[in-house]
């Protein structure tokens, strides 16, 4: 759960901490650690100080059976299991609070990355690994007020000025988490990872062992294996003991076993925004996306280097662009299997690169559609969160210093403009060169099929696009939240986003009389398209997606003022948006 004093682990996780200040540990009495491994055997808050939290690794317990998906491709699982779970987004706005939970459904254990990225671009707030053991709830909360003294994301973090300390802290308040599968435990790393009555506290059997793989030099260490140096990894995997995302199973005997290529998901998640002094609550369940990542051992009986997604705290890695089930004569590819408006699949290969296409196009969305209340006798309010969980992948290409919107470039599609003017990967090259807007439509009906005579413009929508912009309606952030009013009220948010650049809220006026209905946000000029490939002696044919790839929900909160004498109630309602997808040209 992120919260102001940092964030809090609701199990008994073991943590591997080694940053270059001081780690703040708080109980319920105050203690100082510095570069110690430390098992967190009671409710404690951790507060970094650095963006990387580098080597912040927790491992906790409980969980539910069950496992669903279509194997070798990626998906998204209407089950809600997968290997990859998207939260479209968290808040610390308005004296809210986000709690998230990640569930292992599995018989294995389970190696975990936690990612939080902010609302602009999707720069990485944090992240840190989890050791998850099997059959395990871990519930976490947010951040607030999050330090950041050297965080360098990109030109708008490189001024020392407090105004563009302001504007950083204002974009980090809200986002979106992504947790990705890097593999499945064995050997030590799974035996560690349990929990059992060790010294009269149930607990995992030793907490330091992971502190020491990311921490240690010593010969077979994860971190020697990488490559990397405490507090500066570098991209290279740790190795042993972690094997290829949903390889693990027990056999009839009760032994760990693992298959020659994986792909099976086992996790499932939850959030929770919740305001204690408005006694308000929203929770939402993850997106899962299943077939993510199932590659075989390139060499039998041999410690692989693509067996697994392994990477140390405080890396970029791995990324949704890292989506790969099949190798065809040396080369990874991604094959996703995409659902049209009826229901029938479609396969589609590509070649695994710098971009997430494989993602983007199980999450592709022609329209956005969901409903909205305000005013009346409940004095209800509506919030749209839109988040392109994928853009910042997409967009950050080697496009040069030059201004304005570099387009056509290979991986860019569905977006229209690169934003980055380096690599996404390379430290000192992302410098961002602006965050250039996504055009939408919108059109709204109340529960009889009227329409307002006019749809939305870009004057019905706050803010306006900046000066020197074109004015068209656009969602400018990667993770947008729309407020519904109408015109004759002032606008209230259950989200609390700020307007503006750095806080990602909107604000849409809907005519007179309009205080319920459904409404549909249009992606018209946006599309993708995968080539014609050969994988396997299958031949897949071109395709075009159209839309962006978007999640999200609606947000509602209605009031009682006569619940009981003295007494108001709040009804809080979120529903994940509805989406219809559209091939062609």
């Amino acid at each position: 759960m992120l919260h102001e004093g940092g964030l809090y682990a609701y199990t008994h996780p073991c943590c591997t901490l080694a940053e270059r200040e001081q780690i703040k540990i708080s109980s319920p009495s105050m203690v100082w650690a510095e570069k110690k491994a430390l098992c967190i055997e009671t409710l404690r808050s951790v507060t970094m100080k650095k963006n990387s939290l580098t080597t912040a690794i927790i491992a906790g317990v409980a969980g539910v059976a069950g496992l669903a998906g279509v194997a070798n491709a990626v998906n998204l699982n209407p089950d809600g299991i997968g290997q990859v779970l998207l939260y479209p987004y968290y808040t610390t706005n308005g004296g809210n609070t986000t709690l998230f939970t990640v569930v292992n459904t599995a018989d294995v254990g389970k190696a975990v990355k936690v990612r939080f990225l902010e609302s602009l671009n999707s720069k990485e707030v944090l992240d840190f690994n989890v050791y998850m053991s099997p059959k395990v709830m871990t519930q976490f909360t947010e951040f607030r007020n999050y330090e950041f003294k050297s965080w360098l994301p990109d030109q708008l973090g490189r001024a020392t000025t407090p105004a563009a300390a302001a504007m950083n802290k204002s974009r980090m308040q809200q986002g979106h988490i992504e947790v990705i599968e890097m593999g499945d435990l064995g050997g030590p790393a799974h035996r560690y990872s349990k929990h059992g009555n060790w010294g009269g506290v149930w607990k995992p059997e030793d907490c330091s062992y992971f502190e020491k793989q990311w921490t240690s030099y010593a010969a077979g260490t994860w971190l020697t294996q990488s490559g990397g140096v405490v507090d500066m990894p570098n991209n290279g995997k740790g190795l042993h003991d972690v094997h290829a995302p949903g390889s693990g199973y027990v056999d009839g005997t009760g032994a760990i076993m693992f298959n020659d290529v994986g792909g099976v998901g086992g996790i499932f998640g939850s959030a929770y925004i919740v305001n204690a002094a408005e006694g308000t609550s929203y929770s939402y369940n993850a997106e899962a996306l299943n077939g993510f990542y199932s590659i075989s051992e390139l060499t039998p009986g041999a410690v692989a280097a693509d067996q697994n997604l392994h990477y140390a705290p405080g890396t970029v890695l791995p990324s949704l662009s890292q989506a790969a089930n099949a190798i065809d004569t040396g080369v990874k590819y991604a094959m996703a299997r995409v659902f049209d408006a009826s229901g029938n699949p479609t396969d589609i290969a590509f070649e695994q690169g710098s971009a997430p296409e494989a993602v983007s196009a199980v999450l592709m969305a022609r329209y956005v559609m969901n409903e909205y209340a305000v005013n009346g006798d409940s004095e209800a309010i509506s919030d749209w969160v839109i988040t392109f969980p994928t853009k910042q992948l997409h967009t950050y290409r080697s496009r040069g210093g030059a201004p304005g919107c570099a387009s056509g470039m290979p991986g860019l599609e569905p977006f229209t403009c690169a934003q980055g003017a380096g690599s996404l990967n390379a430290v000192g090259d992302n410098i961002f060169m602006g965050n250039w807007a996504e055009a939408f439509s919108i059109r709204y009906w109340d529960r009889e099929e009227l329409e307002p005579s006019t749809p939305p413009g870009v004057l019905d929508v706050s803010p306006l696009p900046p000066p020197g912009e074109e004015l068209v309606l656009a969602f400018r952030q990667e993770a947008n939240v729309l407020t519904f009013y109408t015109e004759d009220t002032d606008p209230v948010t259950v989200l609390s986003a700020p307007e503006g650049e750095m806080g990602g809220g909107m604000t849409v006026a809907l005519e007179d009389g309009f205080t319920e209905g459904w409404a549909r946000i249009g992606f018209d000029s946006q599309s993708m398209t995968a080539a014609a490939q050969t994988v396997g002696g299958t031949a897949y044919p071109t395709v075009t997606l159209n839309g962006l790839p978007v999640i999200g929900f609606w947000a509602a909160r209605h009031t009682n003022y006569g619940a009981a004498p003295g007494v108001s109630a709040y009804y809080n309602v979120i529903h994940r948006h509805r989406v219809s997808r559209s091939f062609g040209n």
